[in-house]
């Protein structure tokens, strides 16, 4: 959301039938024509939120991108408004992708999502143009993973604190990142439908091999002064290329094809896990679910920094002190985002929910920042009645 956003309430985060738009059907020109002055006619007339209504298998990648650029783009004086996402039937491809990228997202309890990588009609190309094709496929698919990344971070971060509520009586009262994880995971796996299970097994597969090479490989490199970004990567890579021969030595590894695949999936892996971490939500993440993570000693002394004056001290406290959890949750929610675009991904809209892909399911009093949200104002009501006249 914009930074000129007014303050929200609850009730803004409920489906609007007053002021909403519906996408029924496949995503092609005459949706585009049907929806788009729908959409403009609704940013135009206020900035109060706007509900979609989606039952649609997807469709052209442009159409999703139009629509999606019309609803999300501030106006002329920088406001934008809320966006309130409903699939009302089954979702697919961009459909899917559209659903989740509601910065509130609800699903009936029969909808279906489905979610598979950006395809294109069939066509005549050249072995070159196929190359060049799968990269710019590639990059489709890298560019809306991270845009869903962004999306269902604070519904993954909500639904690890909701569930780690929940295991709270069990042993272990301060567990590590790695224990949390596996908390997670396991909590998750009785919650899931088997297809869900499978997917998450190769997401915490995935965190647990990011978070092994950066010990083993990472933590080993010191890199005492700055240098050119080429230098350090090539570093990395002879140090992943020593790994590799160490791990796999008396099994005939060799740079070929399968090798060399496998060094390049190790060396984007490691730099997605350590990289990304640069990224400014990285540290607003840090400084929004951190203090969730602290023991009531470092939560006494947090609450002694002068917010926002001592802002930077703080992220750097929270950082030291709650980073490795902020960091093992921050992957699982990447990996799971490109891992949705790799394969057929059907999933049920109770899956959604717990996998964090939505907020809601229409028909489940499951929890959610809405229901938290308006226990908060009935609590706030009751304790300062309005006064009668």
């Amino acid at each position: 959301m914009g930074d000129n956003q007014p303050s929200l309430k609850a009730s803004h985060y409920r489906p609007q039938t007053s002021r909403c738009i519906e996408i029924i059907g496949e995503f092609t020109d005459q949706i585009a024509v049907s929806v788009l002055p729908s959409v403009l006619k609704c940013r135009s007339d206020s900035n109060d939120p706007i509900t979609v209504y989606i039952h649609s298998p997807g469709g052209l990648v442009t159409i999703f991108e139009a629509i999606d650029c019309a609803l999300r783009t501030a106006d002329l004086d920088g406001n934008d408004c809320l966006v309130i996402t409903v699939a009302v039937g089954n979702v697919s491809s961009a459909a899917a992708n559209l659903l989740v990228l509601g910065d509130y997202s609800y699903a009936y309890a029969d909808s279906t999502l489905l979610f598979h990588g950006t395809r294109l009609e069939e066509v005549q190309v050249t072995f070159e143009g196929a190359r060049n094709m799968a990269a710019h496929l590639d990059n489709i698919n890298r560019r809306v993973a991270r845009r869903i990344m962004q999306a269902i971070l604070p519904r993954v971060m909500f639904r690890f604190l909701q569930l780690r509520q929940k295991a709270k009586t069990k042993k272990s009262p301060h567990p590590t990142p790695e224990e949390s994880m596996a908390q997670f995971k396991a909590a998750l796996q009785k919650r899931l439908s088997p297809k869900a299970r499978q997917l998450v097994e190769r997401v915490c597969t995935k965190v647990s091999n990011a978070s092994a090479l950066t010990e083993k490989v990472l933590a080993k490199l010191e890199f005492k002064r700055p240098g050119s970004d080429a230098k350090q990567d090539a570093r990395v890579l002879r140090a992943l290329i020593t790994h590799e021969l160490r791990e796999l030595k008396g099994k005939g590894w060799q740079l070929d094809e399968s090798g060399m695949n496998r060094l390049v999936q190790d060396y984007f892996l490691l730099r997605e896990f350590n990289v990304g971490r640069a990224h400014p939500l990285y540290y607003s993440s840090i400084m929004t679910w951190g203090p969730e993570f602290l023991n009531s000693q470092d939560a006494s002394q947090f609450g002694q920094f002068d917010l926002p004056k001592d802002e930077q001290l703080a992220i750097k406290f929270l950082d030291q002190k709650t980073g490795h959890y902020i960091a093992h949750l921050w992957f699982f929610t990447i990996t799971l985002s490109h891992s949705l675009s790799v394969g057929e991904n059907s999933i049920s809209s109770q899956d959604a929910y717990w996998l964090g892909l939505i907020d809601e399911v229409i028909g489940k009093k499951f929890q959610s920042p809405r229901t938290v949200m308006e226990s908060k104002e009935k609590e706030q009501d009751a304790a300062c009645p309005i006064p009668t006249a």
